[in-house]
């Protein structure tokens, strides 16, 4: 704010701007300059002024996973590459837990069954924000719940032989084991 004179004052910004005042939103930091004059009477001296507007740079996102499936329980590690210990890291894990992890391998123990969607977001030391979100990064698989039934309900001598059918839930595919030790 400029003062003294006849208060008939003169700005000129390196924006262009000729008001007593000048709002920027520059992307990258900038400096910038304001020549005030008092408008022609007692000495006219221009005077120059600057300042420099600092713009930090949003933190870039990138992490990993040691695996990206397994059966519950699953443990899973992940690794931030570019770690910057200044840098806060919140981590959803997509099970419903999340955490501050103030290290750049952070472990999660998954216990439910199903697609995880893994984000992390990111808070640099300037306050800027960024967040990755990588969708069924995680999947987890639940263990079979074995179960069966055979006919008859009750082999005899007469008619021994018996068919065995599972009900067994989350398998993929079976190995039979009968008590004279043959696997089918």
């Amino acid at each position: 704010l400029a003062s003294g004179g006849n208060g008939l004052f003169l700005y000129q910004w390196s924006t262009g701007s000729v008001s007593q005042s000048t709002e920027v939103n520059p992307n990258n930091t900038t400096m910038y300059y304001v020549t005030v004059s008092n408008g022609g009477t007692c000495n006219n001296v221009p005077k120059v002024d600057s300042i420099s507007v600092f713009v930090a740079n949003s933190p870039v996102v990138q992490y990993t996973s040691t695996k990206a499936e397994g059966c519950v329980p699953v443990e899973i590690g992940f690794l931030i590459p570019n770690y910057n210990p200044l840098f806060i890291y919140q981590w959803t894990y997509g099970d419903g837990n999340s955490e501050i992890f103030s290290g750049d391998k952070p472990r999660h123990l998954y216990e439910k069954s199903g697609c995880q969607n893994v984000s992390l977001k990111v808070i640099s030391d300037f306050g800027c924000i960024s967040e990755l979100t990588n969708n069924c990064m995680i999947n987890v698989y639940a263990l079979p719940e074995v179960d069966f039934y055979y006919t008859p309900d009750q082999p005899t001598n007469l008619s021994p032989e018996v068919t065995f059918f599972s009900t067994t839930k989350n398998a993929v595919s079976w190995l039979w084991n009968i008590a004279n030790d043959d696997y089918y």
